[in-house]
């Protein structure tokens, strides 16, 4: 489960994160993601692991925007319940 370390970030740098995060690449354990801004280039580091890195940045865009970023399903509950038991159909 997500941390939230990303939940303050603008949603627009999380995006661009999230757009380039094919080509971040991981050095030392660290993901390590370059992007142009506003003409500018930027490069960042993280401590994360890249699948962290990108559950993190996943998780605070449903927090931003979850019409466009459903939450994912991340876990699945049964009921073995018959009908005669009151919970079935």
């Amino acid at each position: 489960m997500a941390a939230l370390i990303f939940r303050h970030i603008d949603q627009t740098t999380l995006e661009t994160w999230l757009a380039n995060a094919a080509t971040a690449v991981t050095q030392g354990g660290k993901t390590v993601i370059s992007y142009s801004e506003a003409g500018r280039s930027v490069t960042k580091q993280f401590a994360l692991p890249y699948t962290q890195f990108l559950d993190e940045v996943n998780a605070a865009l449903e927090i931003k925007d979850p019409g466009k970023y459903e939450p994912r399903i991340t876990s699945t509950r049964a009921s073995f319940l018959s009908a005669r038991d009151g919970g079935g159909s």
